[in-house]
């Protein structure tokens, strides 16, 4: 009878390892992760999921952004990016954030529900 325990325990044993190994805590599965709450310019539901979707890079950092409150939760792997290489994403997209100006021409290719009052920003980065 042992040998059949020893057979059947083993598999579980084998599960019960590698399953340990990806319950290892990790912020939205992003290692190294820091979190921080930006000011990000947008307006509607459709802001929301380009904001997301291009600050956003599997497995490097993960953006959230609050439709109105109009901040994003941002977290990034600080090994692999920073906040101002996420930031500059979307303000290349066309969203003003509290470090970077959109362009007027990314800002301008927004669809119109996107367009925000722009007001005061900072300056459009050199790139």
């Amino acid at each position: 009878m042992k040998p059949l325990n020893l057979f059947l325990a083993l598999p579980l044993l084998a599960f019960a390892t590698s399953s340990s190994a990806q319950d290892r805590p990790r912020l939205g599965g992003i290692e190294n992760a820091i979190t921080v709450t930006v000011r990000i310019n947008g307006d509607c539901d459709m802001c929301k999921t380009r904001i997301d979707k291009v600050g956003s890079v599997k497995g490097e950092a993960a953006v959230d952004w609050d439709t109105d409150a109009k901040t994003a939760s941002v977290t990034y792997d600080s090994t692999r990016t920073d906040l101002d290489a996420i930031l500059q994403r979307v303000a290349d997209a066309g969203y003003d954030t509290e470090r970077f100006r959109a362009t007027d021409p990314a800002y301008r290719a927004l669809p119109g529900c996107c367009q925000y009052d722009r007001g005061v920003s900072p300056e459009p980065s050199a790139r």
